[in-house]
């Protein structure tokens, strides 16, 4: 009974929501570091102001405030990243190097939303903010195919006025065309280090999943038959024992 009426009325519910993304294999580890790192947790907190949803039981939301006044115990952003109760879960599979990402809170639609910012945040660095090598060897290679593309329209634009292609101008070709495959190599070694897709979005979960309240009855309910049986057990010792002392002082 006890178990029932603190599962129902005391235990808090939480609710997950889940999200899956797929990596190719040039940005799986990138992914998978920034994810865990300290600058994508301080980023989530400081964007999306977390500090009161992670520390809720130390806020106060009719005043906006902190309950502690003292300074040195209010929470931080770096107090949040090294909080064992960040609401953002992580983990790969092993076997089909899927990426899984939970949020944790006492509202499923909080889980939801929390969840998508947390893959707008990943999406915004991979295509603005995460500078892969290929990017930096575009960069270099696009300086040199300046001045060459100059000269190489210069001479396209006389190309079928000329009755004979001269040595140099056909050197021009073949470097110009050199850059331009490479170029294009090393763009699509970008895309590809960039990359992700999410396979399965966050949505708002229908059911909690804490607390178990299924297992935790049952487990308390079979506790309590055993523990009842030992007690039968124990008095049954009992009764037996004081009989037996009974007919020993008797005779």
């Amino acid at each position: 009974i006890s178990a029932v009426l603190i599962v129902f009325l005391i235990m808090p519910e939480k609710f997950r929501a889940v999200s899956v993304i797929r990596a190719t294999e040039a940005s799986q580890l990138t992914i998978e570091a920034y994810l865990n790192s300290a600058n994508f947790k301080r980023k989530l907190v400081k964007t999306y102001n977390l500090l009161p949803i992670i520390f809720e039981d130390e806020w106060d939301s009719t005043t906006n405030s902190w309950k502690e006044t003292d300074v040195r115990y209010i929470p931080t952003p770096q107090k949040a990243i090294e909080s064992p109760n960040f609401p953002l879960k992580v983990s790969t599979d092993k076997r089909t190097k899927l990426i899984l990402l939970s949020w944790e809170a006492k509202d499923s639609i909080i889980a939801a939303k929390y969840l998508q910012s947390s893959l707008d945040v990943l999406s915004k660095y991979m295509e603005e903010e995460y500078v892969t090598d290929a990017q930096t060897q575009i960069e270099i290679l696009e300086q040199e195919l300046g001045p060459l593309a100059q000269q190489f329209d210069s001479v396209w634009e006389k190309f079928w006025q000329l009755e004979k292609i001269s040595i140099a101008n056909t050197e021009l070709l073949r470097a110009y065309t050199h850059l331009k495959d490479k170029l294009s190599d090393l763009k699509t070694k970008d895309a590809l280090s960039r990359k992700f897709d999410v396979i399965a979005d966050p949505v708002p979960p229908s059911e909690p999943f804490k607390p178990k309240r299924a297992v935790i009855i049952g487990a308390t309910g079979v506790g309590s038959f055993c523990f009842g049986i030992l007690v039968l057990f124990v008095r049954e010792a009992v009764r037996r024992e004081k009989i037996g002392r009974s007919i020993e002082f008797l005779s």
